[in-house]
């Protein structure tokens, strides 16, 4: 970054605030600096390294361990087996779960896969560095890097040409969606039976965050709607009215997920297996994602909610299971982060082509509004998102940065 970084503090009883200039620096290129986050409790300084997701700030976290229950099909012998951890797989930060394999991404930048392995796609290319977003399919994997740049390998390898500036990936049965940092969408592979969730809605933007179901695409943009398109046999791309001010989306295998700023849940599509039958009275929810028949929900507490077909043992959370930061559904098993609570650290922050993007590591039990004025001591803040943290990484967009100057603050409630 260059130049001298001005700073500003606020604290607040109960809010905490961690904030943001934007200026102009000459080329259509802005560059943003990053302050202080201070609470009556805690104060912590968030430095500014060069990589979104994984950094040197992440290998300080206290360490943390992977927990795994359900079944896999073992192909070999026809048989399902039930779901065990290789060792090596130490430190997660974060994690993929594809139909029958499957991702960890460790706090020293190494990612591991195992599982079924018929099309290569647990055979991770030689010299695979920077790993960022990470996308596990039926047969199928993609990684997004710190340059923005896909790769991908296994039973799909083939790639869209001029695919640059990836924050986000989300692979399907046959098929994987990009995320671009100018919030567009971008989707390939060979759609099942022209179903059509290859086909991105045509003048899609602004959009923050993808899910890829097994033949369904979904879009979460940043007003908080849900855009849906591709098979619906079981009305799994049917958003129902009530999806409004959504913070995070997932899919399964014919139905789709939605959480609220409110911490509630909305389930559509198929449910054969009771996976849309969202439980009553399930409020605090800070994660979703969306297995074969079956869904699950990470509440603020750290504990663990599953709903749905349970034939395998999918929905068998294990006991005493808590302290967890991070969830994945698979076909007939589900994984976990558990540890500590990271410290919140910002990853990245970037000014590029009138669109503002900052990454950071967010806390659970936190509701956080990402907001925006002109003149910092001047007018009324303007939230433009609000979402609850999932001890995850986030990364927040403003595609509407057109100001000279402007100031935007993360606020912590």
């Amino acid at each position: 970054m260059r130049g001298t970084p001005s700073l500003w503090v606020q604290a607040t009883p109960g809010r905490a605030f961690l904030f943001f200039l934007a200026q102009r620096t000459g080329a259509g290129i802005r560059e943003s600096a990053a302050v202080f986050l201070l609470t009556l409790a805690h104060f912590c300084l968030l430095s500014i390294p060069a990589v979104i997701v994984l950094t040197s700030a992440v290998s300080s976290r206290a360490a943390s361990s992977l927990v795994a229950w359900g079944s896999y099909w073992d192909g070999d012998h026809s048989i399902y087996r039930p779901m065990t951890i290789p060792l090596g797989v130490t430190n997660p930060v974060a994690l993929a779960a594809g139909y029958e394999h499957y991702l960890v991404v460790r706090t020293d930048g190494k990612l591991v896969a195992w599982g079924e392995n018929w099309s290569g796609q647990t055979n991770i290319p030689l010299g695979l560095t920077g790993v960022r977003p990470i996308a596990a399919g039926f047969n199928q994997t993609a990684i997004a890097n710190a340059s923005g740049e896909v790769i991908v390998w296994g039973g799909l390898t083939n790639m869209p040409p001029g695919l640059s500036n990836v924050v986000a990936v989300a692979a399907g049965s046959a098929f994987f969606l990009a995320l671009r940092a100018n919030g567009t969408v971008v989707a390939w592979g060979s759609a099942y039976a022209d179903e059509g969730e290859t086909d991105v809605p045509t003048g899609l933007t602004n959009v923050v965050a993808i899910a890829a179901g097994d033949v369904h695409s979904l879009a979460l943009t940043k007003e908080g709607n849900v855009v849906a398109w591709g098979w619906n046999n079981f009305g799994q791309t049917e958003v129902p009215d009530g999806a409004t001010n959504v913070v995070a989306i997932s899919a399964g295998f014919g139905h789709s997920l939605a959480l609220t700023a409110a911490g509630t849940v909305l389930a559509w599509g198929r449910n054969t297996g009771g996976q849309t039958d969202v439980p009553p009275q399930l409020t605090n929810v800070v994660a979703v994602a969306g297995g074969g028949m079956y869904s699950m929900a990470l509440k603020a507490d750290g504990t663990v909610v599953a709903w749905g077909y349970n034939d395998n043992g999918e929905t068998d959370i294990p006991a005493n299971l808590t302290n967890v930061l991070a969830i994945a559904a698979g076909f007939d098993y589900g994984l976990a982060i558990v540890g500590p609570a990271p410290e919140p650290q910002l990853l990245d922050s970037t000014l590029y082509n009138h669109t503002f993007r900052a990454s950071l590591w967010t806390c659970l039990e936190t509701t956080y509004s990402f907001e925006f004025k002109p003149r910092l001591q001047e007018g009324q803040w303007t939230p433009l998102l609000v979402f609850r943290g999932d001890g995850g990484a986030k990364t927040l967009a403003d595609t509407n940065a057109f100001a000279p100057q402007g100031f935007y603050r993360l606020r912590m409630d």
